[in-house]
């Protein structure tokens, strides 16, 4: 993982691509990360979106502190997290349709098949 960290201009933009690609302890990391670094409104809904993304992954390590940052959101803004969440997970149902998982962390490559076998029995 060293050698990938070297591809990327800043940590953040490491965490970033860690977080797209399922790593959940690093994505619990970059909430943390967006929670101290960003000022703006949105960066609530963006740290809940890799929080409760991290859940999915069966990470409960940020559920502490993703409870935290829910007490601070509107309603608003935490249907615009889910909204988000749905997205991210659209996009991985997609690369996996498309064979393009390369970049995954096993965790990620764990939960997905597991996920598509319910909806086929289902």
């Amino acid at each position: 993982m060293a050698n990938l960290k070297s591809e990327f201009k800043t940590e953040f933009e490491w965490l970033e691509h860690c977080s797209e690609n399922g790593v959940s302890e690093l994505q619990i990391t970059f909430a943390s990360e967006i929670l101290a670094k960003r000022n703006d409104e949105k960066r609530v809904v963006d740290a809940y979106k890799w929080l409760f993304i991290a859940l999915f992954l069966d990470n409960m390590q940020g559920k502490d502190l993703g409870a935290f940052v829910r007490r601070s959101m509107t309603d608003e803004h935490v249907l615009e997290a889910d909204a988000l969440v749905e997205l991210w997970v659209e996009k991985k149902n997609d690369e996996l349709l498309e064979s393009r998982t390369e970049s995954w962390s096993q965790e990620l490559h764990n939960k997905f098949p597991q996920l598509l076998k319910q909806q086929m029995l289902n």
